[in-house]
């Protein structure tokens, strides 16, 4: 047997129009309370983050009306439209929160001097915070801060701040839990008094407790990224320097520096790897580093812009675990106006496969230090330095130009197989060798073993 149905046209509206309620019910049980609305976003991008509050008002009393009313039901999303939300007083986030707008036209602009927008008031961590999507602007308030937390956890991601006669956003940690995080992500600040981004109190839990990265910062007074501990900083895009203190197990990968009043990233610390970044233009240095870690893949070009002798890259080597305790390695270095070195190193280091072009006729390398290697470099148009007091290695290294290779030591060294299109000088003990060199110059040996040479 066979059952047709019929359908009338007045029974399918009722159709649609029911499954078009139960859609809405079903969305607003899902967002929360009596404002289902997206305000823009999809629900894939505020999914599993608790309900959804929208806030009613244009103030930052509205706002923290809002972070309450969601507090209260133990966190969740705030959802801000489009406009300007004039800022009289200190915005406060709570655990599990997430403030997001819509963009650069959800504005939060300050009345009042002297204030942190956005911080918190808690002396716990908060932890799942998150901040998306919005703007800060000072409007003709003076003397403020963006973002300032301390001990929080989360995400800080999509901001566009610019004017802030303070810190931009500033995260202070001194109670780190593993393996909790703080991400700074895809951010735009512009013109800000002091730093960009700062970050403080790092931890000796193992992995970056601090992960900057894909920032926009342009126009601060001092670094444009400044940061301390634990930290991952990569793939930003600064004017300003990036200042890495009492590091430990930090990475800094990927990131554009461009047109520094000082050096244009200057670390110290324990276990740093600072990789594939590019710093043009710095008054100062390329990239120092008073540290035991690796410096491998960069390029530096146009340092030494100010008055003094500065070098592409300054390294000073601390106590370590590995010999050497800095790695100086694969690296670009070019065109330096003033006057320095391409690569000058002290300590326990290894510079090893760098190419070094000098615009000036001062030294490519110069190392002084103990128990170091200088192999497999190219120098163009400068020449490479070394001393010690102790045994040291100068191998297989090109040096162009009509430059020298000069090496003193008190103790022992091994010049071995370098071609030099200048004068090879060394001065050393009986210990000292000399050997399968190719000179095009005059060489000159005092106390050592010379064989080979050519």
């Amino acid at each position: 047997m066979i059952l047709q149905f019929s359908i009338t046209k007045r029974a399918l509206y009722f159709l649609i129009t029911l499954s078009i309620l139960i859609t809405g019910a079903l969305l607003t049980v899902a967002f929360g309370g009596n404002n289902p609305s997206l305000v823009g976003h999809s629900r894939g991008e505020i999914s599993g983050v608790g309900p959804v509050i929208v806030v009613q008002g244009t103030t930052e009393t509205a706002i923290q009306t809002a972070i309450d009313e969601a507090a209260v039901l133990g966190g969740g999303t705030v959802l801000m439209h489009a406009g300007t939300y004039t800022i009289a007083g200190p915005i406060n986030l709570t655990s599990n929160i997430s403030l997001i707008g819509q963009g650069s036209g959800t504005i939060l602009q300050a009345t009042t001097n002297s204030i942190d927008i956005i911080t918190e008031n808690s002396a716990a961590l908060l932890v799942n915070v998150r901040l998306q999507d919005f703007a800060i602007r000072p409007g003709s308030a003076t003397g403020l801060d963006g973002v300032v937390f301390t001990d929080v956890t989360g995400l800080i991601e999509g901001l566009d701040i610019s004017g802030i006669q303070g810190r931009s956003i500033s995260v202070t940690r001194t109670i780190i839990p593993s393996p909790m995080t703080t991400v700074i992500r895809r951010n735009t600040i512009v013109s800000t008094g002091t730093d960009g981004i700062v970050v403080s109190g790092g931890s000796d839990i193992p992995g970056a407790n601090v992960i900057v990265t894909q920032n926009v910062v342009n126009g601060t007074v001092s670094d444009a990224i400044d940061c301390q501990g634990h930290s991952e900083i990569s793939n930003n895009d600064v004017r300003g320097g990036i200042g890495i203190r009492g590091a430990a197990q930090c990475i800094i990968s990927g990131n554009h520096v461009t047109s520094t009043t000082g050096a244009g990233i200057d670390v110290s610390g324990a276990q740093v790897h600072i990789s594939n970044n590019v710093v043009i233009l710095s008054q100062l240095e390329g990239i120092t580093c008073t540290c035991a870690g690796t410096i491998v893949g960069n390029t530096v070009r146009l340092w030494s812009q100010g008055a003094g002798t500065h070098a592409g890259i300054r390294a000073s080597a601390v106590g370590g675990a590995t010999n050497p305790a800095v790695l100086i390695s694969s690296n670009w270095l070019e065109a330096f106006v003033g006057g320095g070195e391409g690569i000058n190193a002290s300590g326990v280091v290894a510079i090893t496969g760098n190419h070094v072009l000098p615009q000036t006729g001062f030294f490519g390398i110069a190392a002084n230090g103990n128990d170091f290697t200088v192999n497999g470099n190219v120098v163009e148009n400068g020449g490479i330095w070394t001393a010690s007091r102790s045994e040291y290695a100068v191998t297989g290294n090109v040096i162009n130009g009509n430059f020298d290779l000069n090496a003193t030591s008190g103790s022992s060294f091994a010049i071995t197989g370098n071609f030099v299109q200048g004068d090879l000088d060394a001065t050393g003990s009986a210990a000292c060798t000399i050997t399968g060199n190719v000179v095009s110059g005059v060489s000159s040996f005092s106390g050592c073993s010379a064989v080979n040479n050519i």
